[in-house]
């Protein structure tokens, strides 16, 4: 094998080990995440409805829900058999935390995910806590 060949595979293992690397590093960053919360307060009649990334110091907007509760409730979502009074989790994926979640809330769906939540078709941004 010529010089330049040998030089050009230890350049492309290089890069191939950097790239490995920041994959691994990623992929622990991810597993030591926290997971989605989510808080339903009573509110005259309704509830309101207020995701956050705890690690992350994000929130959601405060969505107003057609739904009674009888008292506060704080649940963090690891999986898709939580319980949510009045709600059903129609999909869940944890592969990567803190995961996706599509949760019916009374008669309102959230997609929540990292990057933001869909609420009833509507693209919502997070925001500092």
């Amino acid at each position: 094998m010529s010089r330049r060949k040998r030089v050009a595979l230890l350049v492309v293992g290089v890069y191939a080990c950097v790239a490995l690397m920041g994959f691994v590093a990623h992929a622990v960053g991810t597993l030591h995440r926290e997971p989605f919360r989510l808080s339903l307060e009573p509110a005259d009649g309704r509830t309101v409805v207020r995701f956050s990334q705890p690690d992350r110091g994000l929130v959601s907007p405060d969505f107003p829900v057609d739904l009674e509760i009888e008292a506060p409730t704080v649940v963090d979502l690891r999986s898709g058999a939580a319980t949510i009074p009045g709600s059903t989790i129609e999909f869940s994926d944890t592969t990567m935390w803190p995961g996706r979640f599509r949760i019916r809330v009374g008669r309102t769906l959230f997609d929540v995910m990292e990057r933001g939540m869909i609420v009833d078709g509507v693209e919502r941004d997070w925001r500092p806590d």
